[in-house]
């Protein structure tokens, strides 16, 4: 009898990533990104973010340092509680490390509207510890934008007739 080993089928994402001697979390990265973690409290945005989606012990699973770990934090993304824009979002987050514009044509093929690209990069930015001043900006002038609108929708909701 022969047995044959099928392996688990990969993320639909994975295609988007770069495995090979381009992968991006290759060294010294890994180790930026745990230093960043520490100065930020043990905590950065994308373990907020995919802990807000049930994904337990994101620092396990991030920063991936091979391509198995890149499918099971794939993988934790797909099967986190969040939406589809959310998972989406979550995995811009994970191209923008490639810094090559692979995000952006992602962002396109899975129409995610610009407002949530910007957010993405805001969080990528602070992250990261690159440009964090002017990200910093962004973020707020986004958050504001976003509670104007919500506000003006509430308002007009609650109007009569």
């Amino acid at each position: 009898m022969i047995y044959l080993q099928v392996a688990e089928p990969a993320p639909p994402s994975l295609v988007y990533f770069e495995l090979s001697d381009q992968f991006a979390w290759r060294e010294p990265r890994p180790q930026e990104i745990e230093q960043r973690r520490a100065l930020l409290n043990d905590r950065l945005f994308f373990d907020l973010l995919l802990l807000s989606g049930g994904v337990p012990s994101p620092d396990i699973l991030y920063p991936p340092r091979d391509g198995r770990s890149l499918v099971r934090l794939l993988e934790a993304i797909e099967n986190s509680n969040y939406d589809m824009l959310k998972k989406n979002c979550l995995i811009y987050f994970l191209l923008k490390w490639h810094q090559d514009g692979r995000e952006a044509i992602f962002a396109a093929h899975k129409c995610i509207a610009s407002q949530f690209v910007a957010l993405t990069e805001a969080y990528w930015y602070l992250d990261s510890g690159n440009r964090t001043s002017v990200r910093v900006f962004e973020l707020c002038h986004l958050i504001f934008w976003i509670l104007t609108v919500r506000s003006m929708l509430f308002l007009y909701l609650r109007m009569p007739g």
